[in-house]
């Protein structure tokens, strides 16, 4: 049967139409499959350099100095707030018959055993303080809170001052002037205006450089710091907990609370440690009122106190001249 010329037009157009559905879908699926093939490219891209910054973030911040020197402290071990009161106060030594290691331990981390009964030891570090006196060198200072006691020095002397075992005379008699103009005929006393005086961590590399303290900064991280100790004494060295220091050196030890305030203390004839904190006495305990032995693991937590302070970053140990050796810097 032949077609009409009707049929076989609307024959044509129907195959026409469905042609055209078919290649509009197939276009469709294409495009769409090219769009979600170049999103998913783009995701990826967008992900890689997210990722990449991120590690860029963390390997930067992991190899920061600051976090560096924290973690060579702290690592695996409890920070220095919350504090277990019987938990043993000695760094993790082994003991082998008669000798003693640190092999196990290279980071020096607190150990983790119960004390025993009436000591801040356990059975096993009972001769601690022992272990410890093998890094003395014979050049630590006597422990003498009195020398620090007079109302010029006490208030006027701080930590750095301590640290560096430097009493200043200027300083002493400016407070002495501060003191009779405010109480006349009652001095010596301690003197409010007198704790403007203390010295602060670079100023003297300021005033020697500048001739003023107009380019002071108040940067309280460990690395600032330990650039402002070593511009005021290029002659400091840096060590650590156990190692002698050279002849002529006492060891000291800094710490910060970050972006706060700065802390330090030094080491006793006795192996303890001792420190003075800002215009107040000179002491030998910590913030639990344990006599310091080990200043990385004593608690530095003295939030409960006006000043809130927290010396949550310990930075490092270190040898200082003694006086008569090379004369230290603090003003």
């Amino acid at each position: 049967m032949k077609k009409t010329k009707k049929q076989s037009k609307h024959q044509s157009k129907k195959q026409s139409k469905h042609q055209s559905k078919k290649q509009s879908k197939h276009q469709s699926k294409k495009q769409s499959k090219h769009q979600s093939k170049k999103q998913s490219k783009h995701q990826k891209s967008f992900l890689k350099t997210f990722l990449l910054k991120k590690s860029n973030k963390i390997n930067t911040l992991f190899n920061s100095k600051d976090i560096i020197n924290m973690l060579h402290y702290f690592q695996e071990d409890d920070n220095t707030f919350t504090k277990d009161t019987n938990r043993c106060m000695c760094i993790d030594y082994d003991v082998i018959g008669n000798d003693t290691s640190m092999e196990n331990n290279q980071d020096y981390r607190r150990c983790k055993s119960k004390v025993k009964s009436g000591t801040d030891y356990c059975e096993k570090h009972q001769d601690c303080i022992s272990f410890i006196s093998q890094n003395k060198n014979g050049f630590e200072i006597e422990y003498n809170p009195g020398e620090w006691s007079h109302p010029y020095v006490k208030g006027t002397h701080n930590c750095y001052s301590y640290f560096l075992n430097d009493i200043q005379k200027s300083i002493k008699n400016k407070c002495d002037k501060l003191c009779k103009k405010e109480f006349g005929d009652d001095c010596p006393k301690k003197t409010k205006k007198c704790g403007n005086l203390k010295p602060q961590p670079g100023h003297h590399h300021l005033l020697i450089k500048d001739g003023n303290l107009n380019n002071k900064k108040r940067d309280y991280k460990c690395s600032s710091l330990e650039k402002k100790i070593k511009q005021d004494n290029p002659s400091i060295i840096n060590s650590n907990l156990l190692d002698k220091c050279p002849k002529q050196h006492y060891k000291g030890a800094m710490v910060v609370d970050d972006d706060h305030t700065f802390h330090f203390y030094r080491m006793n004839k006795d192996s303890s440690w001792s420190h003075k904190p800002g215009t107040n006495k000179v002491i030998n305990y910590d913030a639990d009122k344990k006599q310091i032995y080990i200043p990385h693991i004593a608690n530095r937590d003295y939030s409960n106190k006006p000043n809130k302070i927290k010396y949550n970053s310990f930075c490092n140990y270190y040898c200082i001249p003694t006086n008569n050796n090379i004369q230290t810097n603090s003003i």
